[in-house]
């Protein structure tokens, strides 16, 4: 019987029934019920079922309640073949919406649970669920698994997948549960009568034999198989053949050939959603918290809501605090029944999978170790696989990387063997839930591991921390810290490892104020227990000291250093290589504060004893050299500096070849001391090169590669080529907001001299909110005092005096004027440039603004005609700018374009010209050919050529009119 004559079939019994229907409606509703759609007729729901007695010659249509509706039996002229409408319903199925739950499943179902009033979110799993089963073909069963940890959902995933779109299987939703492989065969067994098939008589392999027969006929059914661990189970239960679509269960992620649904912990909105429609009281702030608390592990979740339900005189405040996986909350005290019948107690589904782990086998010796590893790490945060197996493939060496115990592959089974019962989730990053981590803490909770966990945490972020590239530390840095701040509350000395490597890489971030803490805690620790003459605490006094630095503290820096140096050569001797090191700082400390002629003989101590302990071809030796060519460039003796550098460059590339990235570094250094000659066009080709072969080595992303473009673009504006160092700056501030951050002293560097490109270009508009962006970083990350920032603050009040904003400027100056000379003293070059440019700016302001009121003068008496007074007027304002020229003020552009003007209406035109060309050479003299006021005038002066030429006269008062300078009544320019 074809599918309109059946529905026309069908139309007509309902309508003797229920004539208060139309034709047309009740036959559109029908059509949607043939294609599996949620259907309503008049406002009830209608749905059908085929062929009740398995023969399919007769059809039970439902129209409203089951009990308070119509139920209509109508017997078939012929019998009908289900299969193209059970066929067009799965063809339906919704992939990428989500239906709501229905409970007109099809009569053949076996489901033992309801779908829950408190199922949350998911939408992307079921629709993944959907598109996984909806689209296999019929003839080859494809199964689809979802996986996860014990609590995690799966079966109240699934459950709502059978309800959401069980519709579509004409055939029936069966449910099986493999927990007790013992039992699959009678629960199939079960399942005859709904499948046509009278069990009487017949043996129990007889009735599941018929089940299975029966299954492999092409209408489609959903098969779940709940809680199937062993793939053994699904290989001997699952059709091979037929209509079946068949959907898995399972705490293991090891499913290759199967589509997995890896389902997650709840995301911080649905876990929110879960306990507020489980506990009304909770405010959004209260459940957000307990949700964390949690972990937003599903099952934690209804058992603390429940529980705070039930029990409402509990503050949430309390319950947080008292919160622990041994919570009575967390055992099912007061919980609502489960809709799924699973255990209700946290602890008591974890345990299902770890006692799993026999100890008496030697792969899960390995794996208990290695969750006992993961367990004191930090809660809930993904940890890198490679970390995870050292925790059972090393014990940490002291000068050295883990001396190997175990086999590789051994470790991999282990930790595979955790992700099989669930215990550990993810590949690359792998993941203990916090929960899970307590009850591995009370359970094994070795204070041997806890030392191979900080053994390790501390040799591989020492080795991470040598690449300098922070991005490589990132998925480590959580757990450092953690472990790191735990053992320096414990107050041993395995501290002290932790926190130097924790110290040295808050240092390559950048957070220098977080570095400053850990050592002055770590040191605290060794002045208890080793004492403030020993060698460590001397390391630790060093590292101090270069935190400070960094800081631009150099005076407290200086001390630190001067204190470890006291310290390390009574205890190791005056030719240590940890003395050479101190030395070599301290030079470095002495040469920031100015102190250049203090400075260069520590350097060269340092030097002499590196040269004489590690030799002449160590990398430290060359770090020396490297130093000592820096203090030799501030003191001016480039040739010297440059061999130091050329030395240190000879020696690297020695050591590890010319392409190295330390090998570059040090090549940058000699292009720098080549600019300060003023071989510009070298520099900039050794910066070029240098760019590449960081590039090359360490990646366009890494912060090396940032800074050689940096210093790249520093050579390009000496060498006036200010637009290409601009677009070269640019790239570097992106490389260190991506690696770095923006709020990172090396961001700050980059956008200060951009500020600078900027200001080559004359663009002072532009330039003035990239420097205060600068100064705001700086302030954030080494503090309001350093000498960095004292540098961008005069280029500001640079890029102010520009503008004519002679009282910001001063400030500005001032401000650098004091930082400078508290951090540097009043005699270092850098303060007594600032003092300079603030006497320089103090003279400016007053002879700007007269110069600007003469000219505003000027242009009245020539509008007047007093050609005579107006020529005076604008003399005396050219001789105010003249000592100012440097400033290259707009201002003096204009008063000599109002000259100009002028003498053009006095036809003296040959003198007008010659003003044009004398300030036009003056200019490319101050401040360069390419300039904007220098094309200004030298445009203004070809105009004036052109007029004389054809007898024009374009010159008159009207014309000097916008040439006039407003201020405020104080002196003050408008902005």
């Amino acid at each position: 019987m074809e599918l309109p004559a059946l529905i026309a079939v069908l139309v007509d019994a309902i309508l003797i029934k229920c004539p208060e229907y139309d034709r047309a409606s009740v036959t559109v509703a029908l059509e949607s019920v043939f294609a599996g759609q949620p259907t309503l007729l008049g406002g009830n729901s209608i749905s059908m079922l085929l062929g009740q007695n398995n023969d399919f010659t007769n059809a039970t249509i439902t129209i409203g309640s089951v009990h308070a509706g119509h139920t209509i039996t109508v017997q078939l002229p012929q019998p009908i073949d289900p299969l193209p409408a059970a066929l067009a319903a799965l063809a339906s199925i919704p992939l990428n919406d989500v239906p709501t739950p229905r409970s007109d499943l099809p009569k053949a179902s076996r489901l033992p649970f309801e779908s829950s009033s408190h199922f949350v979110g998911r939408e992307e799993e079921l629709k993944a669920l959907a598109q996984a089963i909806g689209t296999a073909q019929p003839a080859v069963v494809m199964p689809a698994v979802a996986t996860g940890l014990g609590g995690i959902g799966k079966t109240s995933l699934v459950t709502e997948f059978a309800y959401r779109y069980g519709v579509y299987f004409h055939g029936g939703v069966f449910w099986l549960n493999c927990a007790d492989p013992d039992q699959v065969a009678s629960q199939i067994a079960a399942c005859a009568i709904d499948v046509g098939i009278d069990p009487a008589g017949m043996a129990l392999d007889e009735q599941v034999q018929r089940v299975l027969n029966a299954w492999k006929s092409p209408i489609p059914r959903l098969l779940i198989f709940d809680n199937c661990e062993n793939p053994a189970i699904l290989e001997q239960w699952k059709p091979t053949v037929g209509g079946c679509r068949v959907l898995i269960t399972a705490r293991s992620d090891q499913w290759p050939m199967l589509t997995q649904i890896r389902l997650g912990l709840l995301s911080p909105a649905e876990s929110r959603l879960l306990l507020q429609r489980l506990c009304a009281r909770l405010s959004d702030a209260e459940a957000d918290a307990i949700a964390e608390d949690l972990g937003h592990l599903p099952l934690a979740l209804h058992l603390a809501g429940s529980y705070l339900a039930t029990y409402s005189h509990h503050t949430v405040e309390q319950y947080r605090t008292d919160l622990t996986i041994a919570h009575q909350s967390l055992k099912g005290r007061g919980a609502l029944p489960s809709p799924t019948r699973h255990e209700l107690d946290v602890e008591a589904t974890f345990m299902l999978s770890f006692n799993q782990l026999d100890p008496t086998d030697a792969r899960d010796t390995l794996a208990l170790g290695m969750l006992d590893g993961t367990a004191w790490c930090a809660p809930g945060v993904p940890i890198p696989r490679d970390l995870v197996l050292a925790l059972v493939l090393a014990e940490a060496g002291d000068d050295g990387p883990p001396n190997r115990t175990t086999d590789r592959d051994d470790a991999v089974d282990a930790l595979r063997r955790l992700q099989q019962l669930g215990l550990l989730d993810g590949t690359e990053l792998v993941v203990l839930h916090r929960l899970l981590a307590q009850v591995v803490q009370s359970r094994l909770g070795s204070f041997d591991m806890l030392a191979e966990v900080e053994s390790c945490l501390a040799w591989v972020t020492a080795t991470a921390t040598a690449s300098g590239n922070p991005q490589r530390l990132t998925p480590l840095i959580a757990h450092m810290r953690y472990v790191t701040l735990r053992a320096l509350d414990r107050g041993d000395l395995m501290a002290i490892p932790l926190a130097d490597q924790l110290g040295a890489f808050e240092q390559l971030h950048g957070a220098y104020a977080a570095a400053q803490i850990v050592y002055e805690r770590a040191l605290v620790i060794c002045g208890a227990h080793l004492g403030m003459g020993h060698v460590v605490t001397a390391g630790i006094l060093h590292n101090l000291g270069v935190t400070l630095a960094h800081q631009g503290r150099y005076k407290e820096a200086q001390a630190w250093y001067e204190h470890a140096l006291v310290i390390t050569e009574q205890v190791v001797g005056a030719d240590h290589p940890d003395t050479g090191g101190i030395l070599s700082n301290l030079g470095v400390v002495l040469d920031h504060q100015g102190a250049y002629a203090e400075a260069l003989p520590l350097i060269e101590r340092s030097i002499a004893i590196r040269d004489r302990v590690l030799g002449a071809d160590h990398p430290d030796t060359a770090m020396s050299l490297n130093n000592r060519g820096v203090v030799l460039e501030h003191q001016g003796r480039y040739r010297e500096a440059q061999h130091c550098y050329e030395q240190a460059v000879a020696i690297t590339t020695a050591l590890v070849g010319d392409r190295h990235p330390t090998t570059a570094k040090y090549r940058s250094n000699i292009a720098l001391v080549l600019e300060r000659q003023g071989e510009y066009a070298a520099a900039a080709r050794i910066h070029e090169t240098v760019v590449e072969i960081i590039e090359t080595v360490l990646g366009a992303e890494h912060p090396d590669t940032a800074m050689s473009l940096h210093n790249w673009a520093f050579a390009l504006i000496n060498q006036g080529q200010a637009a290409q160092a601009q677009s070269l700056m640019e790239r570097a501030i992106g490389i260190n907001e991506r690696v770095h951050g923006r709020e990172h002293r090396a961001t700050a560097l980059c956008m200060h001299h951009l500020g600078l490109a900027l200001i080559h270009q004359e663009r002072y508009a532009e330039a003035q909110p990239i420097l205060e962006q600068a100064i705001g970083i700086y302030e954030q990350v080494v503090g309001p005092r350093h000498p960095e920032i004292a540098a961008v603050v005069s280029n500001l009040g640079g890029v102010l005096a520009h503008q004519g904003r002679y009282g910001d400027a001063e400030q500005c100056y001032e401000r650098a004027l004091a930082v400078r000379e508290a951090v540097l003293g009043p005699e270092h070059p850098d303060t007594a440039t600032t003092r300079s440019n603030l006497n320089s700016l103090s003279t400016a302001k007053g002879y700007g603004l007269r110069a600007v009121l003469l000219n505003n003068f000027a242009v009245l008496f020539a509008s007047q005609g007093c050609f005579k007074d107006a020529q005076y007027l604008f003399e005396q304002a050219l001789a105010l700018y003249e000592p100012l020229l440097r400033l290259h003020h707009s201002d003096m552009t204009t008063v000599i374009e109002n000259m100009g003007c002028l003498l053009m209406l006095q036809d003296r035109s040959i003198e007008a010209v010659g003003l044009i060309e004398r300030a036009c050479m003056l200019y490319e003299q101050s401040i360069g050919r390419d300039r904007e006021m220098t094309n200004r005038l030298r445009v203004y002066g070809a105009e004036l050529k052109e007029s004389i030429q054809f007898g024009l006269k374009r010159a008159t008062p009207r014309n000097m009119a916008a040439n006039v300078c407003a201020y405020t009544n104080d002196g003050e320019p408008v902005d």
